[in-house]
Formats: structure tokens, sequence, C-alpha cells
């Protein structure tokens, strides 16, 4: 291959536990020359001619080649497809909680992704479809833990109204941190199986993953909630308790009876 001229060329083996002792496949990836949107027709004649002067019984089971255009569409759809998800999930939190909370899981999960895309780049992992649905779902997982800490949050909220933000929320992390990590840890135990043993075809979804999971974990604990003091929160979402007349109980508690409200 060296004598070929190709300024990159990577060699890889390709693992399956359903291959046999005397099946060996191997993944080439070569770089296009400079000014070329891809390696052209005559540059893989001439790979797989001197690949079979190696070994004549040599099979090319798939050639591939991805341009920029090709690239450009799949970081396009990349894009709209973890942006829809993100803003469907902001609105939901909105609903669920309040704004503050909505952002702050937003942040959390932007970071995750940002550094999961990072990650593929830093070490220059192929980024394809099967990674786009992995983005997806560290999403799913990583909002599934900051609402578990959201919601005894707001439970915290309503009972301690007078001890301070800070506190409630390191009071709150305390008390969901034996949840989170366990999680993680089980869902990294099963990750970690699948990448030794599920072979190449998943390897990139399985590692996206367990990056994920990893990430998300502490974006939960350290991020989310810390953008939500920053932002502020209502402190009580408790009701006035109302008799079946229709009377608040404070109201009826009044020296008065209650036609006073303003005595209150």
């Amino acid at each position: 291959m060296n004598t070929l001229g190709f300024d990159d060329v990577v060699i890889t083996e390709v693992f399956d536990p359903t291959f046999g002792a005397d099946r060996h496949v191997a993944q080439i990836r070569l770089a296009a020359g400079e000014g070329d949107a891809a390696v052209t027709p005559d540059e893989l004649a001439k790979v797989e001619a001197a690949l079979k002067v190696v070994d004549p019984a040599i099979r090319f089971a798939a050639v591939e080649s991805v341009g920029p255009k090709v690239s450009g569409e799949l970081v396009k759809t990349a894009l709209y497809a973890v942006g829809a998800a993100t803003i469907g999930i902001m609105i939901y939190i909105w609903a669920r909680f309040e704004w503050q909370f909505a952002i702050g899981a937003v942040v959390s999960m932007i970071h995750d992704i940002l550094l999961t895309v990072g990650l593929f780049s830093l070490f220059q992992i192929k980024f394809d479809l099967t990674t786009i649905a992995a983005l997806l779902t560290i999403l799913g997982y990583s909002v599934n833990d900051t609402v578990v800490v959201f919601d005894r949050l707001r439970e915290n909220l309503i009972k301690f109204k007078t001890m301070p933000l800070i506190d409630v929320m390191n009071l709150t992390v305390n008390e969901t941190l034996s949840r989170t990590v366990m999680t993680a840890v089980t869902t990294g135990i099963a990750l970690t199986a699948m990448l030794v043993f599920g072979g190449d075809v998943i390897r990139t979804f399985i590692l996206a993953m367990l990056w994920g999971v990893f990430v998300g974990c502490y974006s939960t604990l350290y991020m989310a909630k810390n953008v939500v003091l920053w932002l502020g929160v209502k402190r009580d979402w408790s009701k006035p308790e109302v008799d079946k007349d229709g009377v608040p109980s404070a109201f009826r508690d009044a020296p008065d009876g209650g036609s006073d409200p303003l005595r209150l």
C-alpha cells in the first residue's frame, strides 16, 4: 500500500464472534488526494490489483466512498435529529417543572453530546447513522437521570422552605446519589460486555453509549442542578388547603372567621 502514493492509509482488523478460524476481514481507509472529492475508481482499481498480488484469493466485500457532500448531509441530519429531540425534551421538562429546570437539563444534554462528538473527532472514529442513534440514546439516558434528581429537588423545596437553595440541592444530590451511581455502573457493565463480545458492527454505537453514560452521570450531578441554582427557582409549589365550602383553611382559622383575608 505504501508504494501506491496515498498520504493516509489505515488498516484495521474487523472482529466478529461469528468469524471462523480461517476467516480474516480487514478494513482499509484511504484519504483522497488534495483537491479530490473522493478516491477515484482508478485508484481503487490499483489498490485491488496490489492486494491481489499479495493474495490472489482475496475478496472485496464492500467498497464505500464518502465525499464532502455525503459528510455534509450526515452532519445536517445529525443536527436536525439532536435538535428536535432536545427541543422536545425541553418542552416536556418546562411543562413538568419550571423553565429553569428545562434550561438546566438542556445545558447538561448539550454538554454530553459535544463531549461525545469531541471523542469521535479526537480519535478519528467513524461517524455514521449508528453514531447518530447513539447520540439520541444518550440524550434519553441523560435526561432520565436529570428528571429523577429534579423530581426529588422539587419535593425537598416544598419540604424545606427556609433552607438555603444550595443546601437543598446538595441534600437532593446526596439522597439520589446511590441510585445515579448504581444505574450508571450496571449500565456500564452491560455495555462493556457488548463492546468486548459484540463485534465491530455495533462497536461505535456501544463506545458512544459507554462514554455518554459516564459524562451523563456527572453532568446530571454537577451541571444541571447548578444551572438551576444560578437562575434561581420557585421555592414552594404547595397550594393552600381548601375546605368543602371552598374557603381556604387559613382564612377559617382567622379570629373573625376569615371575613378579612388581609388580616392574615
